[in-house]
Parts: C-alpha cells; structure tokens; sequence
C-alpha cells in the first residue's frame, strides 16, 4: 500500500463543497511510492481516496514538494467521504495516511467481534510470522454504523410546540435517493434516538420509528428550556446490530 504520516495537521472542512482552502502535506513512506492528480471528473468517480487519521478524504492535485525525499501537497480536496463526516476536525500531525487503492483490501469481521481486542501481525514478504511483533487492535463495526442524518430542520406551530425533521442516509443502494428519490432504509426496522442537549446535558431522549420527532411545548418547559427558543438536538438513527450511529448535532 501506498502509506505514510501527515506533517501537520488538516483543519476542518465543510464536506458539502470542494475545500479549495485547505491542504495537507504527507510524508510517505519509502522511496518508490508517489502520488498523481487526477482531473475533477475521476475525483468525482471515486479516484485518489485516501484514509487521513479517522477521515476518508479525497484530493484533485498532489504536488512534490522540493528539497524532501518523497513529501506531497495534497489540495483540492473533497472531504468526510465514506460517512467520516464525524472526524473532519479531530486531525493531528503525525497521523496515518493511506491511499485507498487497489492494494488495501477490506477483511470482513462477524459481528461477535465487536469490541474484541486481538492481537493482529503484518508480515512483510520474506519474513516469519514467529519473528514479527503483534498489534492490539479493537473494531468497532465501523463500516456497518448507521451514518449521522442530514437536513435537519425544525418547524413551530402557533403554540410553539417543535416538530423535527431530517433525511437518513444510507450504505447501501445509494442511485436512487442520489437521483431525488428516498434513501433505502438499510436496516431491518426504521428508528432512531434523539437527544435534547441543554449545557452540554441531556434532559430528554425521543424516540422515532419515521423521519419526524415531535418536542411540545410543555415538554420543552418542563426540560428548563423557554418555547419557541432554539434547541440543541443530537440525532441518531439505530441499528439493531450497532445500536446507535453516527450523530448529528444541530441547533433548530
């Protein structure tokens, strides 16, 4: 694989526009290994995805930076790819980076190992399992997480009693809702988990088996909050394997 380190850190990005703002500069490891542009278009169809710390991003023009042995400027970036939209702003220096080519190759887990620490060992050609050290390494059932919800949106009556709404996403048979359709449910039953969040404390947990959440205004008085006041949301759609998703915080 085409791998190496970050040599500072990415700031956060919008992941619903190209961020033609920031950049990020990697060190890659060994002396053959490089990294090309591509135009707009195969960026678009799925070219140059690289995993940067926690985040999936993808990036138009690499350009070697003189003076070092293998130091590449990424820029032109599309960011929170994959469903990484959560670790758009958790970046440090040092972190890995890995190109999403051909030569990474997805190992599927059984359920029943989620949250198992085990001992794992990356064997280089020509060396023995016996003399390579183990890594710990715990999977979270990441790739199978609900993703966070988007279009969130809050809507008062003339009592100001607050109905939420938003749109899930999904991993799987993306064409239709791409196109203005509803995306597949992707799970085996729709519900999902919503958090009222006053100073950074929970108050009230709603739950929902559809896409709309109704908060009235009583409930809001009861929970210390003034009705018709802004209110702070933590959204998540619920998985019967994973349990709760990625989540989506947002003010409405």
């Amino acid at each position: 694989a085409t791998a190496g380190t970050a040599v500072g850190v990415l700031a956060d990005g919008d992941p619903a526009v190209w961020d033609e703002v920031n950049t990020v500069t990697v060190d890659l490891y060994g002396t053959t290994n490089t990294l090309e542009s591509m135009t707009e278009a195969q960026v678009l169809a799925g070219a140059n995805a690289a995993m940067l710390g926690d985040e999936v991003i993808q990036y138009r023009t690499a350009t070697q930076v003189g003076g070092f042995n293998n130091r590449w400027t990424l820029s032109g970036l599309l960011r929170a790819r994959r469903g990484t939209d959560y670790a758009t702003s958790t970046h440090a220096a040092g972190e890995r980076f890995v190109l999403l080519d051909g030569a990474v190759i997805f190992v599927g887990n059984d359920i029943s190992d989620k949250g198992v620490a085990r001992n794992y060992k990356g064997v280089t050609s020509g060396f023995a399992i016996a003399d390579t050290a183990p890594t710990s390494f715990t999977w979270n059932a990441g790739s199978s997480t609900p993703l966070s919800v988007v279009d969130v949106a809050g809507a008062r009556d003339g009592s100001n009693n607050l109905t939420i709404t938003w749109q899930r996403r999904t991993r799987t048979g993306a064409a239709a809702w791409e196109t203005g359709g509803t995306a597949p449910l992707g799970e085996d039953s729709e519900s999902y988990s919503l958090d009222v969040v006053v100073a950074s404390v929970v108050v009230r947990t709603i739950t929902a088996t559809s896409e709309t959440a109704s908060y009235t205004a009583a409930d809001q008085t009861t929970d210390g909050i003034t009705p018709g006041d802004p209110v702070t949301v933590r959204i998540y759609q619920i998985s019967a394997l994973i349990g709760r998703g990625r989540v989506r915080e947002q003010i409405v």
